[in-house]
Order: structure tokens, then sequence, then C-alpha cells
């Protein structure tokens, strides 16, 4: 039985994949920039800053799902206990900046595995 994620979203093992869902990764980072670069032109009121807040747990999730285990557990060290009683807008903000490197970060490190050859492509 696989184990459970750092996160403190806590995916359970059953629903992440073996290997990293690639194309699922793709859409949350393009819609978690599309919300940062929006969140960034306005000064959120308080039911946006509550929105935001809550932004943060889904958002891990759902890339949390599509990690295996070696990588949620690098993600969860990288973001930590993020998602307490204590997370601001600000530190919200923050946090799904970082994500947004890590999944620029990933995303470059299969394409340079791609373009290198170490991953098969799926062309026939």
């Amino acid at each position: 039985m696989r184990r459970m994620s750092t996160l403190a979203t806590d995916i359970p093992a059953d629903v992440r994949p073996e290997e990293v869902d690639g194309p699922k990764l793709l859409r949350l980072r393009q819609a978690l920039a599309a919300l940062l670069a929006e969140v960034g032109k306005v000064d959120p009121d308080p039911d946006e800053e509550h929105w935001l807040i809550a932004a943060v747990p889904r958002m891990l999730a759902e890339v949390g799902s599509s990690l295996p285990d070696s990588l949620l557990d690098e993600l969860g060290r990288l973001v930590g206990p993020t998602c307490g009683p204590r997370l601001t807008a600000c530190s919200a903000r923050l946090v799904l900046s970082q994500l947004e490197g890590w999944l620029d970060a990933l995303a470059a490190e299969a394409f340079a595995s791609f373009a290198s050859g170490t991953i098969a492509s799926t062309a026939g």
C-alpha cells in the first residue's frame, strides 16, 4: 500500500497515479497562471480574499492527485504546512506563485527529458 502524502491536504494513495499526469498538470498550471494574473490586477475584497485562501488547499489537492509519491513528497516539503488557520490572502498568493514556479520547472524538466530522448515518444 502506498503511503499518504506529506501535504496538509493529504491525497489518498488510491487516487494518485504511478507516473505524472502531465496533461492535467499543464491544465492546472494554465489555470493557476490565469488566476494569479487576475489576482495581481486587483485589491481583493474580504470575500475574494477568503476565496483565494480556500483555493490553496483545492489547488494543492488537484496537483497532488496528479503526482507520484516522490514528487508529492517534494511538493509537500516545498509548501510545508500552508493550509493552517493562519493562512492570509498574501501568503496564499505566495504559495500559489511558488506552486506555479514549481509546475513550470516540472514541465521544463519533462520537456528536456523528452527532447533528449529519455522519454519515449508516443507518436507512431
